[in-house]
């Protein structure tokens, strides 16, 4: 339903509206990643990208009553974040902690009506000065006896130099019955009935049913329609369908002020008026407020969870307490609120536009999961604690081989192997591949050559050894060589390029000249070096006893014509 009246009449133009509110999804923020274990009470942090900027993370109040004892006062007492409350109370008695009425097992701030006076006025106070406001609640009304009641305003702001006339409220009149009405103004004439917006629509009865209110407000400058009144409420747990109602609907040019009063005194669960039993005796209505988990701020700005996928489609929100506030990471303490243990869930980002991620990242309320980062790699993401996650390393840069994972190298299996895996600990871990200048290897008549880095062990072998030979040595560059006279051996490769060969020498015992033939060749050498002691030609001395004589001639007789003949 939408009404308008001129502004010459001292209204604008507002619009009600029965259905989810959404937003564009242009340039909305997106959610790509939540770490940590989404536990009530617990920190994540939440990755993605369009969050804009929130200079101040916290909100200016966060408070879901779950710190003080059942039966007391709540005045003086402080919330989880902000200033400590002030109560207001006329003709009633003071706001309470109470666990009679729990929305999510926590203790509730209670509002109680026992007085026959037809007005009743008793609520959380805060005060603070803002042109731009954000604020939600949890809101629930018992009727206690089936007589009348006229009018119930959740919320209502005082403004400075105004007395105490009210500048904006939300009301629900007759609120326990099918037919009764809520109703938004924004007022600041000395007079309930002069406000410069008004609107009402009808209502299913909301008696007993907790209601999440949402108020977004700008202030106008005065006589000037330039501000913004938008109101939602949804109720998740009632078995109609999700009640949400956009007092904007596109709209947001409203005169939320027609002189230079300030806003400033902000009640929650404020007002209970009655009127006398249509029957006659005199009584009236008696009832009970509860509210949980209020959160105040300047921006819109803010993270939720949201209870379905889509953000237009979910019909259950709860807020979540942003600590810290970046355009791709805010870390949050998690509110589990109205959700129960292993539900599913998603995280939502509103930025400071009122843009919502228009898809949720799914959470399991409960599930504990801990990020793994891995730098110049592939294996980041979310893991459970003792899941094995396999990590791969990049492709090293020319030149450079892969060098070692370091980091939380404690939980990685092999921190020297490019492809290796990580045993989740129960906390967030980084791991990153490292890489090196490689030296080349080159290994003649054989194996093992190739790009390595300094200090690595390699393991090279000769070539088979050619007919009538075997090999001999390896020559070189053999500082780093384990055995030079074993065919199979290591090669250290230092920090510059190295070259190795493999040698052979002659497999027969008697073919001093080595030729592949046992022949005069041979006999020779020996006759000419006949009675030397050392002899001038070393291969004169095949028995190796440092003297040529009948010993090194048997030899050469011995094998006399083996070979595969002369030259």
């Amino acid at each position: 339903m939408c009404a308008k009246r001129t502004a010459s009449m001292g209204l604008v133009v507002f619009c009600w509206c029965v259905a989810c509110a959404t937003v564009s999804a242009q340039g909305a923020p997106s959610v790509t990643g939540v770490s940590g274990s989404v536990l009530h009470g617990n920190s994540v942090t939440i990755s993605g990208t369009g969050f804009g900027a929130k200079p101040v993370a916290n909100p200016i109040i966060w408070d879901d009553f779950e710190g003080g004892v059942n039966g007391q006062s709540i005045h003086g007492q402080s919330p989880v974040v902000g200033p400590n409350w002030d109560t207001y109370t006329s003709h009633g008695l003071p706001p309470k902690y109470s666990a009679t009425s729990n929305r999510a097992n926590s203790t509730l701030c209670s509002k109680h009506d026992f007085v026959t006076n037809s007005q009743y006025n008793c609520s959380l106070e805060y005060w603070g000065t803002h042109t731009n406001v954000y604020f939600t609640f949890w809101w629930k009304y018992v009727k206690l006896q089936s007589y009348y009641n006229r009018n119930t305003k959740p919320w209502i702001e005082y403004g400075v130099d105004g007395g105490y006339w009210p500048a904006a409220y939300i009301g629900f009149g007759n609120p326990d019955h099918g037919d009764g009405v809520v109703r938004s103004s924004v007022q600041d004439q000395p007079h309930p009935t002069s406000g410069t917006l008004w609107g009402s629509t009808v209502i299913n009865s909301i008696n007993g049913q907790w209601i999440r209110i949402e108020q977004y407000l700008e202030q106008s400058s005065p006589n000037v329609e330039n501000g913004t009144f938008m109101t939602w409420l949804h109720k998740p747990y009632a078995g109609s369908p999700n009640l949400t109602f956009d007092l904007n609907s596109g709209e947001n040019q409203y005169m939320t002020r027609t002189r230079s009063y300030q806003w400033r005194q902000w009640h929650f669960g404020s007002y209970f008026a009655h009127d006398t039993n249509p029957s006659g005796g005199g009584q009236y209505a008696e009832g009970y407020f509860y509210i949980d988990d209020i959160y105040f701020d300047t921006t819109r700005a803010r993270v939720e969870l949201g209870n379905a996928s889509t953000w237009s489609a979910c019909t259950h929100r709860e807020m979540q307490i942003a600590g810290t506030w970046s355009p791709t990471s805010i870390m949050a303490t998690v509110n589990q609120g109205g959700y129960s243990d292993g539900q599913d869930v998603y995280m939502y980002v509103v930025d400071s536009e009122g843009n919502a991620d228009p898809t949720g990242y799914p959470v399991t309320i409960g599930d504990a999961t801990f990020h793994l980062e891995v730098t110049n790699g592939s294996g980041s993401g979310d893991y459970e604690e003792g899941e094995v996650v396999a990590i791969s390393a990049d492709s090293p840069p020319s030149g450079k081989l892969f060098a070692l994972w370091v980091g939380d190298i404690v939980f990685v299996t092999d921190r020297i192997q490019a492809e290796t895996t990580v045993a989740m600990p129960a906390t967030d871990i980084s791991v990153t591949a490292t890489y090196a200048w490689g030296y080349p290897l080159t290994v003649n008549s054989g194996t093992g050559d190739g790009l390595y880095l300094n200090g690595t062990v390699v393991d090279i072998e000769a070539d088979p050894a050619p007919t009538n030979t075997q090999f001999a040595q390896w020559t070189g560059d053999i500082s780093g060589v384990g055995d030079i006279s074993s065919p199979e051996t290591t090669l250290t490769v230092p920090s510059s390029a190295v070259e190795v060969t493999a040698t052979y020498e002659s497999a027969l015992a008697g073919d001093l000249d080595g030729d592949g033939f046992v022949g005069q060749g041979d006999l020779d050498i020996v006759l000419d070096n006949w009675g030397m002691s050392p002899p001038a030609d070393p291969r004169a001395d095949p028995s190796g006893d440092e003297s040529v004589g009948q010993a090194d001639l048997d030899i050469v007789l011995d094998g006399w014509g083996e070979g595969t003949g002369p030259g």
